[in-house]
């Protein structure tokens, strides 16, 4: 797992919590369905712009990855008191060949927002700072604890195996 402080300022937190529309229940697998024993959660997937994408992909460039197109894979996810995400790989999207190889998280919640609701990544947990931006391998096991109070919201973006040129490093 690989993190930098503050990437993302309190201001642009703020405006990716705002852009939201409306959540949707979270599903997970292969049918696309509702498990709360697996997921508690809301979320909002759209395509990121332009501004986005440059910010995420000139993070990826500084651990050696070179993404030349973005990912339709993005959201923001809403964790409130009672939802979790157990233990899990990202992996395949699908109904297509193509596969998730690298997983960004950002904190938009002030860690004080909060109780527990953390995210682990293996056995790591993951910083809690608003604006953290966070990379790990999407086949590395993570989760997120219940949460016990407050808001928790976060970003979710998937480097995709038709996104990247050459053999570039997947730490």
């Amino acid at each position: 797992m690989h993190y930098t402080h503050s990437y993302f300022s309190n201001e642009e937190c703020e405006d990716l919590i705002n852009s939201v529309t409306r959540f949707h229940e979270s599903r997970v697998g292969k049918n696309n369905q509702v498990i709360k024993e697996i997921r508690v959660s809301k979320h909002f997937n759209f395509t990121p712009g332009p501004k986005l994408y440059s910010k995420i992909k000139k993070y990826l460039a500084t651990l050696g990855l070179n993404v030349y197109k973005p990912t339709q894979e993005c959201s923001i996810i809403k964790y409130k008191e009672g939802s979790h995400f157990a233990p899990h790989k990202d992996g395949k999207i699908y109904n297509s060949g193509v596969h998730k190889v690298g997983t960004v998280i950002v904190q938009l919640s002030d860690k004080d927002d909060y109780e527990n609701g953390n995210l682990i990544v293996g056995s790591d947990p993951a910083p809690r700072d608003r604006g953290t931006i966070i990379y790990f391998d999407s086949k590395t096991i993570h989760e997120v604890t219940k949460l016990n109070k407050g808001i928790r919201y976060s970003l979710a973006y998937f480097v995709l195996s038709d996104q990247i040129k050459g053999n570039a490093p997947l730490i």
